[in-house]
């Protein structure tokens, strides 16, 4: 069966595993909130559809829907895609599931997705980077402002995966993700609470490595020259 979209969204099949955050009570659809949906971040699934285009505006009070970011659609009919765990219950919220013969499908925001996977090929997407953690320690020997030293615990990874950058962010306008050059064996500095864990089966399903934590362009403050 072939599906039309509308504009910002994914139709995605989600993994078997994360079909049970979906039950069906008579006509309606909820969340099995036995499934601890909050304990459970990595969610999954086959993309099955994608929109003719994206839509991105500026204006935050107009009456365009716009994805967050201004960004290249990556993404291509049959890509594993992971997404924020709120993309499921949102679906849910606004009515936006079908059933078929083989379970349910969602109709997802395209920005609330941050990576691909094709065949063996990583795609992150969105602005989104994969970074592997390394020691806390910050040599003293990087020159940062003094403000960012004093204020805050900073943290250092090094990159394993990196998406094409983001045109525009609508909540920072004046920040551009082409002006952070980093490529992936980067060895780079961030603040601490830009480093979202990537947890449960996903380390294993990239390939072996043990732990990624998930960033955009926007929260590196430095590349390491080593």
């Amino acid at each position: 069966m072939k599906y039309r979209i509308p504009a910002n969204k994914v139709l995605i099949r989600p993994s078997e595993e994360h079909q049970g955050v979906i039950t069906s009570n008579g006509n309606s659809l909820l969340i099995d909130t036995s499934y601890e949906l909050n304990n459970h971040a990595v969610m999954s699934g086959v993309v099955v559809a994608l929109p003719e285009h994206l839509l991105y505006s500026r204006d935050r009070h107009g009456e365009v829907d716009s994805v967050e970011c201004d960004a290249e659609m990556e993404l291509q009919i049959g890509d594993t895609v992971w997404f924020h765990h709120n993309l499921i219950e949102n679906c849910v919220d606004n009515e936006e599931v079908i059933k078929d013969d083989s379970g349910y499908l969602v109709s997802g925001n395209y920005d609330m997705l941050y990576m691909a996977k094709r065949g063996e090929e990583i795609i992150p997407i969105n602005g989104w980077c994969l970074v592997e953690p390394v020691s806390d320690e910050i040599s003293n020997k990087i020159l940062l402002p003094d403000n960012l030293i004093r204020q805050h615990s900073l943290k250092k990874g090094r990159v394993a995966y990196v998406g094409e950058p983001v045109r525009e962010y609508r909540d920072e306008t004046d920040f551009r993700d082409d002006e952070v050059k980093i490529s992936a064996g980067d060895l780079i500095i961030f603040l601490p609470y830009s480093d979202i864990p990537i947890e449960y089966d996903l380390h294993a399903s990239i390939d072996g490595r043990q732990r990624f934590y998930r960033m955009q362009r926007r929260d590196i403050l430095a590349v390491i020259e080593e």
